[in-house]
């Protein structure tokens, strides 16, 4: 018949809600920034075409040859399994804190892809 409630439990589990939130935001984001991600070298050909106007002298992508090495499809099936290795590997990794490493560390790597992506393509049109 002892039924004691404890009160710090209702405390500690709204101060372990806002961890798990910004964890999911994190993962969340980095999904949605690989798929930006894969979109954009999925749509090779487009930037091909403006490619072929502002250098014609020159094969590679934008005169780059980190474009040109790193806009193919075989480049954005590895991103697809990132994404899917991601997922997965919230519900096999049990340590919280490796998670949310692990989840900054994938979201810095897709930040820094898309950001010198986006430079890359974009600069010299500007």
């Amino acid at each position: 018949m002892d039924t004691v409630t404890n009160k710090s439990d209702s405390g500690r589990d709204k101060r372990h809600l806002l961890p798990r939130i910004g964890n999911f935001l994190l993962l969340l984001t980095q999904i949605v920034g690989s798929f930006a991600l894969v979109s954009m070298i999925l749509s090779r050909d487009s930037y091909e075409a403006l490619s072929k106007q502002l250098y014609p002298q020159s094969d590679k992508l934008m005169d780059s040859a980190f474009l040109n090495i790193f806009m193919h499809k075989e480049v954005a099936i590895l991103l697809g399994l990132l994404m899917i290795a991601t997922i997965a590997k919230e519900f096999f990794i049990n340590s919280f804190r490796n998670r949310v490493v692990s989840n900054v560390i994938i979201f810095a790597f897709v930040t820094i892809c898309c950001s010198s992506i986006v430079y890359l393509l974009y600069s010299p049109v500007f």
